[in-house]
């Protein structure tokens, strides 16, 4: 791959610092970075790829936008090098410009997306004056250089750096909010199919209703060898964006945790239903161990456990349910909650300030590993 770049970088030659450079990456070149930039969407992404969006597939989208990663990455090699070579950085070539129709061909050929479907994604991932209030240039990395948008610009950095997964969903919610709400019942399916492929050692259902109607049982897990069972309520909770987002968020964690406690009392006043049902072996009674559960993806806050009540981060519990013979010693490491991260040992915190007009603001920045 070395050598790709060098050959790239031999073609590259701007002239001053008001000079663009021009280049053309070989289909080698191209085929060469792929697979990083595809392993890296497919692990960050965990909805199907059969997820639609507006008019194309999650799939369609990965693919072109591994196409824009792939450019980027390429960009970033052929701007960064001039400094070693003694010759200033051609500063009008740090950002990539092309005509909105390049833009389209271009990555309709690397990532095999049809043109018309393409043409969508480009718009949908375009910098508009409408949505000024819940983007950036992370979420929506073109930025129309004239009126008619004919023109794009994009700064490699931002979608290098992107979290591409959640700002994805994010901008599909924000703009289309009915399709989004549409979509989004998936994504429980996506936690119960990996809960019920997770481990068949185990006993596995899900959506059991209580008799009452007051609320259901997203997922039933029962290990009668450890006599160890629990009731579960599912959520999967999208980052929030803005401070409004965080309290609805917060509500949607708070109405979890009302739903196990439906669940505890009902459970408690009527221990053989699920039984009388044949969902389980025996009465809930008869149980060693019987814990409700707060199974909850990509936002949470501590809830502090409460007489069975508690709260888990889906993905440790996954992890570990994948590898575990005993549902009990499963819930006993997971609710001594020793897989958090320990501040000092796995990350630390610095204060960072900014200041504007007279007015300073201190955020904390989260760092991997030591100081």
């Amino acid at each position: 791959m070395q050598r790709l770049f060098n050959d790239l970088f031999q073609q590259a030659r701007p002239a001053g610092l008001q000079r663009k450079f021009h280049y053309e990456p070989s289909s080698e070149l191209i085929e060469a970075l792929r697979p990083e930039y595809q392993e890296r969407l497919d692990s960050n992404f965990r909805h199907p790829d059969s997820f639609q969006l507006n008019g194309y597939s999650l799939a369609e989208f990965k693919a072109v936008y591994v196409g824009l990663l792939v450019l980027s990455a390429i960009h970033e090699y052929i701007c960064y090098p001039w400094d070693k070579h003694g010759q200033p950085i051609s500063e009008s070539s740090l950002v990539m410009v092309k005509r909105r129709f390049q833009w389209i061909s271009k990555l309709s050929s690397i990532s095999g997306v049809p043109e018309n479907t393409c043409n969508t994604i480009v718009k949908e991932l375009t910098l508009r004056p409408d949505n000024r209030s819940f983007t950036s240039l992370c979420i929506t990395p073109f930025v129309p250089l004239d009126s008619r948008g004919d023109t794009l610009a994009v700064a490699p950095q931002f979608p290098l750096t992107s979290a591409v997964d959640e700002n994805a969903l994010r901008q599909f919610s924000y703009t289309y909010p009915a399709l989004f709400s549409a979509q989004n019942t998936q994504k429980e399916e996506t936690m119960r199919s990996q809960l019920r492929a997770g481990n068949p050692r185990y006993k596995v259902d899900f959506s059991v209703p209580l008799p009452d109607g007051s609320t259901e049982i997203d997922a039933l897990i029962e290990d009668e060898a450890t006599s160890t069972v629990v009731l579960a309520e599912l959520k999967w909770l999208r980052k929030p964006y803005k401070p409004l987002e965080r309290v609805e968020r917060e509500k949607d964690l708070e109405k979890g945790k009302s739903q196990l406690e439906l669940i505890r009392a009902y459970s408690r006043a009527h221990p053989v239903f699920l039984l009388e049902r044949g969902k389980l072996s025996r009465s809930l009674s008869n149980y060693e161990k019987v814990h409700h559960i707060l199974l909850v993806r990509d936002y949470w806050h501590w809830i502090e456990p409460e007489d069975s009540i508690a709260i888990l981060d889906f993905d440790e519990f996954l992890a570990q349910f994948r590898g575990s013979s005993s549902l009990h010693d499963l819930m006993t490491g997971l609710l001594s909650y020793r897989w958090l991260p320990i501040e000092g040992q796995h990350f630390y915190v610095d204060y960072t300030a900014t200041s504007v007009n007279g007015a300073t603001i201190e955020s904390p920045l989260f760092h991997d590993g030591r100081r």
